[in-house]
């Protein structure tokens, strides 16, 4: 079994006597954790340092907004996370309709095909036409010059 240590903790101490803080800040800082020979923390060193105007209240201020943060934070990537879910999710609702869509167009086609007995003619079912419109003549072209008809220019003559 491999234990792996942290590299680094921290840690606040808060003492009543600022002198008494100080000496100790002093004196160990740098030196050996100690404790057996074979312990696990045995060669780790304490690093302390003094913090002058510091108090305990700026401490917890500093924590309480970084648990803020993170909760914020936490707060954002739920929204995102439910964001792509919803787009996922109508993603796979657009492909269903697709794909219905398509396979009831091969059903039809199916039915059209089983129904008549030529590739041709079923070939021409598939693509026939759905819509029609109603085409006008196209004037008659002789040379570079259009030939209107007589009824044509007698309506625009009776309009005015």
């Amino acid at each position: 079994v491999v234990i792996e240590k942290k590299n680094y903790t921290e840690g606040w101490i808060e003492f009543a006597d600022k002198k008494k803080a100080k000496a100790i800040a002093m004196s160990f800082n740098g030196t050996k954790l100690g404790g057996k020979k074979r312990g696990f923390y045995t060669e780790d060193i304490w690093n302390l340092k003094y913090l002058r105007h510091f108090n305990w209240s700026h401490l917890t201020e500093k924590k309480a907004y970084e648990r803020r943060v993170q909760k914020h934070k936490l707060r954002l990537e739920m929204i995102t996370a439910k964001k792509q879910n919803a787009e996922f999710l109508e993603l796979v609702e657009k492909k269903k309709m697709i794909m219905s869509i398509q396979s009831r167009k091969r059903g039809a086609t199916k039915e059209l095909a089983n129904c008549e007995d030529s590739e041709a003619t079923s070939e021409k079912n598939l693509h026939q036409i759905r819509r029609r419109f109603r085409q006008k003549k196209p004037i008659e072209v002789s040379g570079d010059q259009r030939v209107l008809e007589s009824s044509t220019l007698d309506g625009l003559m009776s309009r005015d």
